[in-house]
């Protein structure tokens, strides 16, 4: 099974994102820097990121616990 978590917050001057996954093989999170406030498809877009970057990974084998995705 497959979880993934998003969290959008306002740090200093911009809206961020975080998107933890975690599954079988393990946990790895991504960040997401939107800018202004997001839209509900900002943030879609930004979690279909989230999830090609950790099949990136995936796929590498390379480990990557944080990650500016924007």
């Amino acid at each position: 099974m497959i979880t993934i978590k998003a969290t959008i917050f306002f740090e200093k001057k911009f809206w961020v994102g975080t998107f933890e996954r975690m599954d079988k093989e393990g946990y790895s999170v991504a960040r997401y820097i939107f800018g202004g406030e997001p839209t509900d498809t900002n943030e879609r877009s930004a979690q279909e990121r989230a999830i090609r970057s950790k099949a990136r990974e995936e796929k590498a084998k390379t480990p990557r616990p944080l990650e500016d995705i924007t």
